[in-house]
């Protein structure tokens, strides 16, 4: 065998585990029962992440954020669901050509299913006053990145 191929084979056992390790972070103890949740089932991961997108439609783009229709209530609403832990992470995708302005948005919130997740953002005041509209709703399972908490007992052993 080649170097090459060994090294790709290793490189690829490397991705493999990365691309588990959500799995090991909710995996039974050692010594759990066999009937016990396994990782990565949703009711062992409890309510399900969903990533809401959003697309601008009477947002007055000659007007600043604070200054559309709404958006204090909008902002009220955002540091609410974050304190109940509701809202993982939102904000605004920034326009191209200017990247002080909007050009739609983004929340990932958790919920039990996507008709949950789009009930919860259907009530913020941004798409009452029809300034954005749903694009999607989308379930997501965050798989590695550093806001990711560490894993319990620092993860597998490599």
């Amino acid at each position: 065998m080649s170097r090459s191929w060994i090294a790709g084979i290793a490189v690829a056992a490397c991705a493999s585990l990365l691309a588990f390790a959500p799995l090991w972070q909710g995996a039974p103890a050692q010594g759990a029962p066999k009937d016990a949740p396994k990782a990565g089932a949703p009711h062992a991961m409890g309510p399900m992440a969903w990533v809401v997108t959003f697309e601008l439609s009477k947002w007055d783009t000659s007007k600043a954020a604070d200054q559309q229709p709404g958006f204090p209530e909008h902002m009220a609403n955002v540091q609410k669901l974050s304190k109940e832990g509701t809202l993982l992470l939102g904000g605004p995708f920034l326009d191209d050509k200017d990247p002080t302005r909007p050009a739609g948005a983004m929340m990932i919130v958790k919920a039990e299913n996507a008709e949950a997740a789009r009930k919860l953002v259907s009530t913020d005041t941004l798409v009452t006053n029809d300034l954005m509209k749903i694009v999607s709703v989308r379930g997501f399972m965050a798989g590695g990145g550093a806001l990711l908490p560490a894993p319990a007992g620092g993860g597998p052993k490599h």
